[in-house]
């Protein structure tokens, strides 16, 4: 580890962080453990189909998303979604502040805000089923300081969604293709106990793009820090893609949060319906999205056997930004302040988008 900063951890936030420094011109090495890097950003195109085990978009009113896509010669692969009728919400919010005084779960500040009928409506019909679908998470254990933080962050163009023209890998294959190979190691086994020593000699920069609850086992030399964040709680998921040569019969549009009655299934997308180029004509690609240790049950929503699948289980990918999230941040925070060489970057602080994934890799890169 001769190099002058080291990120542990290559999914998009420390290739971003990884970019940042090779465009400033500084020596670095990228140290992840897996066999490629990319970490949840997987395509499987296979017999004309373009099927994503991990995100399948961005919003395309978060900046570093289409920034990264600039830089690397991707803006013409850039695709938006295609046309879809509105859902009928039974609900709109409207504008709200950006700030509590205090913390509260986000189903507490719904009813505080538009009383118990209206506000449990909201709860359970829009906002309520989005934080399951898109997060995994609960009503009544979010943050609601955290989740208006998103909102006043996402920026003032229209929410739209994009992806890229062969998928989302696509762009972890573009960051491979113009990063030095040589600083990017895979099947890394990592040292912890030297990684420990530099953070604690201050002699290198250290990069952290891991899940909170890994970065906490490998700052356990200090409690005060590792404590906050091992605090930040992740859930695990699954999806399926059902690739169908010939189109069930679906409904118009992207796709469906579902409701309680049709649980465990949490949404489901429909990919061909979504973005141009996903399935060959005639065809359907279906993706359902379930709470870990539930079954996927296609049958049961109407579905038949598709011509092949793709399973995927995504172990503690999610962090959960549960009341309280703001001050474990502001704990870890002043944790840092104890170490200048230390950064810590990803999605379990400011954001679990790909642009604030890669927003926060490339700001610990550059501080």
């Amino acid at each position: 580890m001769n190099s002058s900063a080291i990120i542990v951890g290559g999914g998009i936030t420390g290739l971003s962080a990884a970019w940042e420094l090779a465009r400033a011109g500084q020596d670095f090495v990228l140290l992840e453990s897996a066999p490629r890097v990319g970490s949840v950003i997987q395509t499987v195109r296979r017999d004309g189909f373009v099927a994503e085990r991990g995100p399948d978009s961005f919003l395309g009113n978060k900046p570093p998303m289409a920034a990264l896509c600039e830089e690397l010669g991707l803006a013409d692969e850039v695709v938006a979604s295609l046309p879809a009728p509105r859902p009928q919400l039974a609900g709109r919010l409207p504008a709200l502040p950006a700030a509590l005084p205090e913390d509260e779960t986000l189903a507490a500040y719904l009813l505080r805000c538009f009383g118990e009928a209206r506000g449990a409506e909201l709860a359970s019909t829009v906002v309520g089923p989005m934080l399951a679908g898109v997060y995994g998470g609960r009503i009544e254990e979010w943050s609601a300081q955290s989740w208006l933080a998103a909102r006043a962050t996402a920026g003032s163009a229209p929410a739209r969604f994009n992806s890229l023209r062969c998928g989302m890998q696509q762009l972890i294959e573009a960051l491979v293709d113009q990063l030095p190979g040589d600083r990017l190691r895979t099947g890394a086994a990592l040292d912890a106990a030297e990684i420990a020593r530099v953070i604690q000699s201050g002699e290198r920069r250290v990069i952290l793009a891991l899940p909170a609850w890994r970065a906490a086992e490998l700052l356990a030399f200090d409690a005060d820090l590792a404590g906050p964040l091992s605090a930040i709680p992740y859930v695990s998921s699954r999806n399926v893609n059902l690739a169908y040569r010939r189109s069930p019969p679906l409904p118009p549009g992207h796709g469906m949060l579902a409701g309680p009655e049709q649980a465990p299934l949490l949404a489901a997308t429909y990919a061909h319906q979504k973005f141009p180029g996903r399935a060959p004509a005639g065809g359907a690609l279906v993706r359902l999205f379930y709470p870990d240790g539930a079954e996927p049950d296609w049958l049961a929503l109407g579905l038949p056997d598709p011509d092949w699948m793709v399973s995927t289980h995504c172990d503690r990918a999610m962090p959960q930004y549960t009341t309280g999230h703001p001050a474990r941040l502001a704990a870890i925070g002043a944790g840092l302040a104890r170490y200048p060489n230390l950064r810590l970057c990803g999605n379990a602080y400011g954001g679990v988008g790909m642009p604030d994934c890669i927003a926060s890799g490339r700001a610990a890169a550059g501080a």
